[in-house]
């Protein structure tokens, strides 16, 4: 019954991702028969067109300006990345980080790997410690997840699995030694 709850947890857990990966990609709302209803704000400002206010510093990364919002607007997800003090300084200077740290995605993609390692914690807290844990992630892009929980809990493994064999993968295979990643 344990292995029953647990992995209707995940499957809950998974569908709760899928709708919220809905609602960011429509940006608007989706009618019955499927058809887009696009915001009048998005209607009103075509994409090529350039908005006033500062110009981007070009030396700057994503991740620069995701550690100086979450100081204004903190974010659960950010902040918990922010203290990992280790994963920070890679994400900052690594080179094999700077795909990872240049996405235009990034806060989504930490508060996203924070949601995933709290369900994966939450789901193994009875156990004493991860060793030998077998962690997939299917789908997994550019491996967040797995840059975080095997860094958050280095004596697990993480299987990632991914349709495009042809992403950057330094930052799984230079620096991790407990993420195996299947194309």
């Amino acid at each position: 019954m344990g292995l029953y709850n647990a992995l209707k947890a995940v499957l809950t857990w998974i569908l709760w991702l899928l709708q919220i990966g809905l609602a960011f990609f429509f940006k608007g709302t989706v009618n019955v028969s499927g058809e887009r209803k696009i915001e009048e704000k998005e209607k009103a400002e075509p994409k090529n067109s350039k908005k006033e206010g500062k110009p981007r510093n070009p030396s700057k990364r994503s991740i620069h300006y995701v550690l100086e919002s979450n100081v204004k607007n903190p974010n659960e997800g950010v902040t918990y990345w922010m203290e990992q003090k280790q994963l920070v300084d890679r994400l900052l200077n690594d080179p094999a980080f700077r795909s990872m740290s240049s996405s235009r995605h990034l806060k989504k993609e930490m508060t996203e790997s924070y949601a995933q390692l709290s369900v994966i914690k939450q789901l193994l807290s009875e156990k004493e410690s991860f060793e030998n844990c077998i962690i997939f992630d299917i789908c997994c892009g550019k491996g967040y997840f797995g840059v975080l929980g095997s860094h958050c809990m280095p004596t697990a493994h993480f299987v990632l699995c991914d349709k495009n064999a042809k992403m950057n993968l330094n930052v799984l295979t230079d620096n991790q030694k407990n993420i195996y990643f299947y194309a």
